[in-house]
């Protein structure tokens, strides 16, 4: 039996997991929301954590609801090198036919309108590291944008791996995770999601280096008149350094490249 073909399997998808998925606790939380007010407009009110004004298109209400049609909702940020950042939301009841959806990323730009000019993919705010989610199993895509021309939002997007690439509509939780401790020149995205009966995120889009490290803004955007849903929370946090944990992890990596092939 090949001892190393059979373990590290396992131990690298609990590595992964390891660091990928900090403790809540130890986040350093900058932002967070959990959509609890009432039917009126979203834009405006300050975020339940943190320091400042949600920007928002009518379409979003205090509660969370989603109205259909194209806009977008986001708060002042500009990452800053040397963190590991954590952008989190739980969307629920998705749905929406053909290209519909709803999207989560950093972005560049904030605005109140409703239009298209406002949905992280051209004009007034455009996405940078962001991902979508459709109400229908139309193709879930990842994307490090900011390129030139018409759709400059959505450069290099590429559609979610493994069993979430075609599966939408519903309750999913995002996450994108922005890595800048590299320093300038050097910041990455990865994307991960999960439903809610996941045990754990999957990463939907692995690590890989922006294309534009200018960012001011983050939040949330939806495309057509034909999507609905909700939002349940937001959230932007610092993820501290690797624990103890992980060192552990490393080593007993290094320990399994030891063992008998």
């Amino acid at each position: 039996m090949n001892i190393r073909s059979s373990i590290i399997p396992a131990f690298i998808a609990s590595l992964t997991a390891l660091v990928l998925m900090p403790q809540a606790h130890a986040f350093t939380i900058i932002y967070s929301h959990d959509f609890s007010g009432g039917t009126g407009a979203l834009n405006g009110t300050p975020v339940d954590v943190g320091t400042a004004n949600w920007v928002a298109s009518d379409l979003f209400r205090q509660n969370g609801t989603i109205n259909p049609g194209p806009g977008s909702a986001t708060l002042a940020f500009t990452p800053q090198d040397g963190n590991l950042y954590s952008l989190d939301a739980t969307l629920t009841g998705v749905t929406g036919a053909g290209n519909d959806w709803i999207a989560l990323g950093f972005a560049n730009g904030q605005s109140l309108d409703t239009n298209t000019a406002s949905r992280f993919i051209t004009g007034q705010v455009i996405g940078t590291s962001w991902m979508l989610f459709r109400g229908s199993n139309n193709g879930n895509f990842a994307f490090r944008g900011l390129g030139s021309g018409s759709n400059g939002g959505t450069t290099d997007g590429q559609q979610w791996v493994g069993p979430l690439a075609n599966e939408g509509g519903g309750d999913v939780d995002l996450r994108i995770l922005l890595d800048t401790t590299g320093g300038p020149g050097t910041w990455t995205a990865t994307w991960l999601a999960k439903r809610p009966t996941d045990a754990d995120y999957t990463v939907v889009r692995p690590a890989t280096a922006m294309l534009t490290e200018s960012m001011n803004s983050v939040g949330l955007a939806i495309a057509n008149p034909g999507i609905s849903g909700g939002i349940q929370s937001f959230s932007l946090s610092i993820v501290p350094e690797p624990s103890t944990g992980l060192l552990l992890a490393l080593a007993g990596l290094g320990l399994l490249g030891r063992r008998r092939r």
